[in-house]
């Protein structure tokens, strides 16, 4: 079974605020998401034109060594990429695809998330979504829908690479969430 878990949340949970949003079956989760292989080209493509846009211009990269951590994409978008794309008649939705596979590229790489193509999203946003998983207990976040956060400056990546590198230390235990939610139950009755 996996259990979801919002990321967007800054505050510390204790266990008895903690909230299971849904649980799957594996036949559930299969039949829902379909993982995206990350040797598919678009993963390659959205990283080269980011690594190309630092090139081209003659920028150095805030953070070395990966053209497609976070900060580094914050600081592409402050430099003018999003301008950038629009003169060679990108639409919107693909600069969005174009950010969102290169930061979802970034987190596959280096904290195992897995990307997925959603079958039923929850809104037209949502369609895809990082996954990580920790014996069960699954985080995800939606990489198009907070691209589109980060293109109205609503926030950055490195905002939310912080948040997930806080909130992946604090993922519960699968065990002992159970036992917690059997006892609440229990107790309930």
């Amino acid at each position: 079974m996996n259990f979801f878990k919002k990321i967007f949340s800054t505050n510390r949970m204790t266990s008895q605020e903690k909230k299971i949003k849904s649980v799957l079956t594996d036949e559930s989760f299969d039949k829902r998401y379909k993982e995206l292989d990350s040797d598919n080209p678009i993963f390659e493509d959205s990283n080269k034109m980011i690594n190309d846009y630092f090139q081209v211009n003659n920028i150095s990269q805030k953070f070395n060594g990966s053209t497609n951590h976070p900060v580094n994409i914050d600081q592409v978008l402050n430099e003018g990429f999003y301008d950038f794309c629009k003169s060679l008649d990108m639409e919107d939705k693909q600069i969005g695809m174009t950010l969102s596979i290169c930061f979802s590229n970034y987190f596959t790489e280096n904290f195992d998330f897995q990307l997925y193509s959603d079958n039923e999203p929850e809104s037209s946003l949502r369609f895809l979504t990082l996954k990580y998983n920790k014996d069960g207990v699954v985080m995800s976040l939606y990489p198009f829908e907070y691209t589109l956060k980060v293109l109205n400056k609503e926030s950055t990546y490195e905002n939310l690479y912080l948040k997930i590198q806080n909130q992946l230390n604090q993922l519960p235990n699968k065990d002992e969430t159970l036992k917690e939610m059997l006892s609440d139950i229990k107790n309930k009755k």
